[in-house]
C-alpha cells in the first residue's frame, strides 16, 4: 500500500461499493470532488462523509478530475456511460474543451461482469477498478487485503488505476474482461451462494432452538483447509459417501419448510457433488 497521494476523484453511485471506496480513498488523502446519485439525498449522505459536492444531474459531472469511479449496478453502467458521453459531447459543441480537442474523462467501473467494450464511448477513456470483495453497510473489510483487478486499454489510464488502487491495497492485479467475468462468476458461487446456504442453515438451526455459533468451528475448518487444499480433494458429507439413507432423511426434513427450494437445492447440490466425484475418479 502506497503513501498518501492527492488525486482528485469523483464517484457515480452512493451504495455499498461507492461508499466504501470513497471513504477509504478519502482517508488515504485523495480529494473526493463529487458524489453523483440519481437520488440527491443519498448523494448528500455520502458527500458529507468525504467532503464532496453532491449532485443528481449527470450534466453537472466535472470533467476536470483525475478519475470518475462508476460504482453503479452492473446493468446500469453502459447506459450511464452513454448518457455521460452525450453530456461530454455537448460540452465540446459548446467549446468547453478544457484546452483539448475534445473533453475526455477517465472513467473506471467497479463492475465484475461488465466488459470493457460495453462502456466504450468517444469522450470517455474507460477502465476497470474491480475490488474482489463483498460489501455491506454494516461490515468493514480490511481494504489493504482486497485484490483490486485493473483493466484499461489506454496506457496512461492503466498506470493511473494501478496507482490509485495501490494507495489503499497491497494486492493490485491486471485482469482482462474475460478473466474478470469468470472471476465474478467464481465469486458469486463462493460468496453469494455460500452465504445463501448459510442463511438456510441459520433457519434450520433457529428452528432447533440452538445457536448458530455452534457451527463456527466447522465453518472455520472448512475455509482454513482451502488455503492448502483443492476444494474437490477435501469434499466430505453424505453425498460424497453416497449415503442415500441420510440424504433421503434430510430431504424429508426440508420438505416441511415453506421455501420449496431448500429441498431442491439440497438434492441438486448432492447430485453435483456425486457427478464431480465420479468424473474425478474416472480421470484417476
Amino acid at each position: 500500500m502506497e503513501a498518501q497521494n492527492k488525486h482528485t476523484i469523483s464517484f457515480a453511485g452512493s451504495g455499498n461499493v461507492g461508499s466504501f471506496l470513497s471513504v477509504e480513498l478519502f482517508k488515504a488523502g485523495c480529494s473526493i470532488k463529487q458524489i453523483f446519485s440519481r437520488t440527491l439525498e443519498n448523494a448528500q449522505i455520502l458527500a458529507d462523509k468525504v467532503n464532496a459536492e453532491p449532485i443528481a444531474n449527470i450534466d453537472l459531472i466535472d470533467d476536470k478530475i483525475d478519475l470518475l469511479i462508476v460504482a453503479l449496478p452492473d446493468r446500469i453502467i453502459p447506459e450511464f456511460c452513454k448518457d455521460l458521453n452525450t453530456a461530454l459531447a455537448k460540452r465540446r459543441e459548446a467549446g468547453e474543451t478544457n484546452g483539448h480537442d475534445k473533453p475526455l474523462l477517465n472513467v473506471a467501473s467497479t463492475a465484475g461482469s461488465v466488459l470493457l467494450s460495453e462502456f466504450s464511448f468517444p469522450f470517455i477513456l474507460n477502465g476497470v477498478l474491480y475490488p474482489l470483495q463483498s460489501f455491506t453497510m454494516s461490515t468493514k473489510p480490511s481494504v489493504n487485503n482486497i485484490p483490486f483487478c485493473i483493466e484499461a486499454e489506454d496506457g496512461r489510464l492503466n498506470i493511473l488505476l494501478k496507482h490509485i488502487a495501490a494507495i489503499i491495497s497491497d494486492d493490485v492485479r491486471e485482469v482482462n474482461s474475460q478473466q474478470r467475468l469468470k472471476l465474478h462468476l467464481a465469486a458469486v458461487y463462493s460468496s453469494n451462494f455460500s452465504n445463501h446456504l448459510f442463511a438456510i442453515a441459520h433457519k434450520i438451526i433457529q428452528q432447533s432452538n440452538l445457536d448458530f455459533n455452534i457451527l463456527w468451528p466447522l465453518l472455520s475448518e472448512t475455509v482454513n483447509r482451502l488455503k492448502e487444499c483443492n476444494p474437490e480433494d477435501v469434499q466430505t458429507g453424505p453425498a460424497i459417501r453416497n449415503d442415500m439413507q441420510t440424504i433421503e432423511k434430510h430431504i424429508e426434513l426440508l420438505s416441511k419448510y415453506e421455501n420449496e427450494y431448500f429441498g431442491r437445492i439440497y438434492q441438486l447440490m448432492s447430485e453435483s457433488i456425486q457427478i464431480m466425484s465420479t468424473k474425478k475418479t474416472d480421470k484417476n
